[in-house]
């Protein structure tokens, strides 16, 4: 726990498959999520990342109280070495694994190792009373 969020680790990481696209709609009847590709750590629970977009999974499980959003923002660290963290925010409610993008834009790459502290996850109270997330991605990773 730092001052002003709870560190996030990495835990696995993804490439997006050449070729591979998304979809989205309004109601999610069409959605369709690009194909990835896991890229695995080294014998030294380390992997090097080329200048490019990959999605990252991070530790631990969250679980956001009711009455709060979450709210991820890159450690300081990560900008220091030309990278950043994209995401969406957590809805009141979920609980599952913590999937953002990590956008490596240092010309040189990256290297990551498994359980780095890359993220922070900041939870902010909401003013107004609202109700629990219940989407697709509920519980996403409970069950590995």
């Amino acid at each position: 726990v730092q001052p002003a969020g709870i560190d996030m680790t990495l835990k696995k990481v993804e490439g997006f498959i050449m070729g591979s696209h998304g979809v989205i709609d309004f109601d999610n009847h069409k959605r369709r999520l690009p194909e990835m590709a896991q890229i695995p750590f080294d014998i030294r629970d380390r992997v090097f990342l080329k200048r490019g977009v990959y999605l990252i999974t991070l530790d631990p499980i969250t679980t956001v109280p009711l009455g709060c959003v979450g709210i991820a923002k890159p450690r300081s660290s990560m900008f220091r070495m030309g990278a950043n963290i994209v995401s969406a925010m957590w809805d009141p409610g979920y609980k599952g694994e913590s999937k953002v993008l990590l956008e490596v834009l240092n010309p040189a790459g990256i290297e990551l190792y498994k359980n780095a502290r890359v993220a922070q996850l900041m939870f902010m109270e909401l003013t107004e009373e609202t109700f629990s997330y219940n989407g697709v991605y509920q519980n996403s990773g409970l069950q590995e």
